[in-house]
């Protein structure tokens, strides 16, 4: 793949030819059958480049036939009838270059080619942009090249009033920065299916959700395609219907008990993150996972190698699998740039990446370099071979990569975005859900194994004083008013984003994903079970931040690990109406900020573990 046209685009088709050449083995098949145009559009290559790869909408709205994919050994293989013609093909590796170009090409077994590859060049103008679309053909006799000699005037036609109201769908919403989901004007469900699932609706809004997100998820399903409807990610469906993200997972969870949605544990690879492995029950989950595609294997456990969706049950509505076309770009919004280098060969990108950190790495190789790409940088020029030595590069937004294949192989070289996958429902978000503990306690991970959850708050409650209370209530007194503490815990946990996880006689652990969260929990808790609460009930309260694992505990999902014992050791630290927390919740920018404005001021104190050589500042504050 070279990159020497000039910045205004191509004079002619010789011209793209010379740089993108046939290669000679299909030219002695047959003589090619060659298409370039170029179309003006008033957009710029950044806010069209997500439209322009998603292939499987545009080859949707331009009429072509549905496509039926599988995959062997890491290689994609796919069918379709067009034209009442059966035609069957292995996917080559699309490759791009990010809002520049995009490369794709298809090897057929059955139909009237034998090799078919597109090509899209984006060339920014002062207010607009210049795209050229190529198309080329090996094809396998006269008829073929008579065929595609008269097809191709209409194709182009087509595709030229796609792009031309795209852009004018862009330039009306300009702050549109992807292409999630697309409401049909048809509905989907018969009258019988739309009752029944009305009538299940109406009972999960009997468990205190709201007629208007109820309406909403009854409007979702009934007008979207088969394609956005066989695996939903809630956290996607909540940005398409404006709505707060974990009130529609929350829904989510309760529509599987009303069979409205099936819960798939989905393995994901953590380089293309496509999916490995729909599974039903967490405890099935194995302990490693590979990517042909990819050419590795991955650990399981690990926190992107896991994520959560959701599939339409049959009763409610019958979904197939469709689609319009591989559209790998459109599947690895992550990846920016993917260059297959022959060997030897060296290539230069000039890529406008946006300001921010990417991963440089080879196809089937785990190692990383970093590119911090800054404004402020001076560094225009970046040498990057198929040795990654795990080293961190700074460059500018738009530097100039000269990318070598020092290897005796044909190399991948990849550039992709740094970050998680924002719409991505993982295991450490769902665990934070109380409603799935309540609901689906029987789901637990395989014993013996852990799962990675990343950094989280672990915060433990005591009841102080209980030897007392037993002995002045009795057994049975001082069992319901323990009881009626916890209905007053799990309130105030969750309606701070936290989930309990268990309860221990007096106690209960929670999950927290920040340590604000959990302090203003127990602020509110302390504040709750003061000396003026008529139960007489006092607490402590104490909480941790670190990294963290669940396992399987008696059936359940336990969390696990020294932030875990960390933060019930920290138990001794308070007494009734107190909370302790460690210099690691402490030091989290937004529990700095909140602290420096509190009304309750809190004192540092000396902490030792028991077996431990060092001290440690914990913080106590003092509530009621």
């Amino acid at each position: 793949m070279s990159r020497e046209s000039s910045n205004i685009g191509y004079q002619n088709l010789t011209e793209f030819l010379q740089e993108h050449p046939w290669e000679n083995h299909w030219l002695e098949k047959a003589q090619p059958v060659d298409y370039l145009w170029n179309i003006t559009l008033p957009v710029n290559a950044e806010d069209l480049w997500v439209y322009l790869t998603d292939t499987s909408t545009t080859n949707q709205a331009l009429g072509l036939a549905k496509m039926h994919f599988t995959e062997k050994e890491g290689r994609l293989f796919g069918s379709s009838v067009n034209l009442g013609i059966p035609l069957e093909w292995e996917e080559v590796p699309w490759t791009w270059d990010y809002a520049t170009s995009l490369e794709s090409a298809r090897i057929y077994s059955k139909g009237f080619a034998q090799y078919v590859r597109a090509i899209y060049r984006l060339f920014p103008q002062k207010e607009s942009l210049k795209l050229y679309i190529y198309f080329g053909w090996i094809p396998k006799g006269l008829f073929s090249r008579w065929l595609l000699k008269l097809s191709m005037p209409q194709i182009k036609k087509k595709y030229n009033e796609y792009l031309q109201n795209l852009a004018k769908t862009i330039g009306k919403n300009k702050t549109s920065q992807n292409m999630l989901l697309q409401e049909s004007k048809v509905g989907y469900l018969s009258e019988e299916q739309k009752d029944r699932l009305t009538a299940s609706l109406s009972r999960i809004e009997k468990k205190g959700f709201s007629h208007s997100l109820s309406q909403k998820i009854l409007q979702y399903i009934n007008t979207q395609a088969d394609e956005n409807m066989y695996r939903i990610r809630p956290i996607e469906v909540a940005k398409h219907i404006e709505y707060e993200q974990k009130e529609v997972i929350r829904f989510f969870i309760h529509a599987c008990k009303e069979s409205i949605f099936n819960i798939s544990w989905d393995l994901v690879c953590p380089h293309c993150r496509g999916v490995r492995d729909e599974i039903k029950h967490l405890g099935e989950i194995p302990n490693f996972g590979s990517c042909d595609v990819c050419e590795i294997e991955f650990d399981a456990d690990q926190i992107n190698s896991l994520e959560i969706t959701f599939h339409i049950h049959p009763s409610i509505r019958d979904v197939e699998k469709v689609f319009y076309c591989s559209a790998e770009p459109a599947k690895k919004p992550h990846i920016l740039s993917q260059i297959s280098i022959p060997t030897r060969k060296t290539i230069q990108l000039s890529t406008k990446f946006p300001e921010g950190r990417y991963r440089f790495r080879i196809k089937g190789d785990k190692n990383y370099d970093f590119l911090d790409v800054q404004k402020t940088s001076d560094a225009g020029e970046l040498y990057l071979s198929n040795k990654v030595e795990n080293q961190t590069h700074t460059v500018k937004e738009q530097p100039l990569l000269v990318l070598k294949n020092t290897d005796t192989q044909d190399r991948t070289f990849i550039i992709e975005k740094d970050e998680e996958d924002q719409y991505s429902l993982r295991p450490k978000d769902l665990f934070l859900v109380q409603d799935f503990h309540d609901l689906f306690s029987e789901e637990a991970i395989a014993t013996g194994m852990s799962l990675d959850v990343g950094i989280q708050t672990i915060l433990f409650t005591d009841i102080v004083g209980s030897t007392r209370l037993y002995a002045e209530e009795g057994d049975g007194g001082a069992f319901q008013k323990v009881k009626e503490h916890f209905v007053t815990i799990y309130e105030y946990i969750q309606s701070n984003n936290g989930a309990v996880v268990k309860t221990i006689g007096d106690a209960a652990m929670a999950v927290f994903p920040t340590p604000l969260e959990a302090l203003q929990a127990a602020i509110k808790l302390q504040e709750n079970f003061s000396s003026a609460n008529p139960t007489g009930l006092r607490i402590r309260i104490s909480l941790h931040t670190g990294p963290c694992l669940t396992v399987k505990l008696n059936s359940n999902i336990d969390y696990f690990g020294n932030t875990v014992n960390y933060a019930a050791k920290l138990q001794t630290t308070c007494d009734a109406g107190e909370i302790s927390f460690s210099e690691e919740s402490k030091q989290n920018p937004l529990m700095k900020d909140f602290l420096q404005a509190s009304e309750y001021s809190y004192k540092e104190i000396a902490f030792q573990l028991s077996g431990a050589n060092e001290e440690n500042p914990v913080f106590r504050m003092h509530i009621s």
